[in-house]
């Protein structure tokens, strides 16, 4: 049993795209779903199909992207409350987190 405030995150990867579906603690399913190369993604909800932001990747100037540093530009549509706009920070983060440490991992390998 999960406590109430949990949120659960599942991520399915082809070699093209990411999905990833969040069940938020209110009982909403988000889903976000784009493009692993572009990295740009569309947060939607599941049920409804209505899209609550937009969120894309900025690459920036040189060294910045030859550091790995990347900057994530995230569009929020009027409809997105409080909830949506919490659950898809902390999503970007954990998804931030886990390509660092993928990255990490095949620098080793």
């Amino acid at each position: 049993m999960l406590a109430e405030d949990t949120i659960v995150m599942r991520q399915v990867r082809t070699f093209v795209d990411d999905e990833y579906t969040i069940h938020s603690a209110d009982g909403r399913q988000l889903t976000l779903k784009g493009s692993a190369l572009e990295f740009s993604l569309d947060v939607t909800d599941a049920e409804s199909g209505t899209v609550y932001a937009q969120v894309t990747r900025s690459l920036g100037d040189l060294p910045t992207f030859l550091l790995s540093k990347e900057t994530f530009l995230v569009s929020f549509a009027p409809g997105a409350d409080e909830t949506v706009r919490s659950v898809t920070i902390g999503a970007l983060l954990a998804i931030d987190m886990i390509r660092k440490k993928e990255r990490r991992a095949d620098a080793v390998s």
